[in-house]
């Protein structure tokens, strides 16, 4: 529970920012379900601040057609404009939808959250090469982020943001 109550502090004490399109600054914040430790995503500077890992961030230009960041251990890339397609590349790696999932009662149903698989493989049919997999929805942006660490260790940090990294330009985030 102590470490917890730690990794909370840690994203309040490094909730500072990320680029916001309107200028302003949003930070990004995150639980790792396998530790109970805090995180964030920062831009300015750009870095991930995590409990053991942790480092440089890049971001991708406003210009990019894609919502992206990378570290030394993960990569996210989702298109700008919404995932309207199967697959994806970026940065070297292939971004695959798995399944997509209605999470909202309509009528007819839309498909705004995906399961996404992603790594260094020719195609979405590989069967061993994907090291990351991630939820993603059209509506709140990166939901789930489960990796492994060069070390071994499996993270999986959750969104604690209602709207989070990536979300479709029409949903705005509060400044913080």
């Amino acid at each position: 529970m102590k470490r917890a109550a730690i990794g909370l502090v840690l994203i309040v004490i490094f909730s500072i920012s990320a680029a916001g399109d309107d200028g302003g600054t949003v930070d990004y914040s995150f639980i790792d379900t396998t530790s109970g430790a805090g995180a964030a995503l920062l831009a300015d500077p750009p870095r991930l601040v995590m409990e053991e890992e942790g480092g440089a961030a890049n971001f991708c230009d406003k210009e990019s057609e894609f919502n992206c960041f990378t570290t030394a251990s993960i990569s996210f890339a989702v298109p700008r404009k919404g995932i309207q397609q199967s697959s994806w590349s970026y940065g070297g790696r292939l971004y695959c939808v798995i399944r997509s999932y209605s999470t909202m009662k309509r009528s007819p149903a839309t498909h705004d959250t995906h399961l996404i698989f992603s790594g260094v493989v020719p195609s979405c049919d590989s069967k061993i090469g994907f090291d990351t997999s991630s939820v993603y929805s059209d509506n709140h942006g990166l939901r789930l982020i489960h990796y492994q660490l060069p070390t071994g260790r499996l993270l999986e940090l959750y969104a604690l943001d209602s709207l989070g990294f990536g979300v479709s330009p029409e949903r705005k985030r509060p400044k913080k």
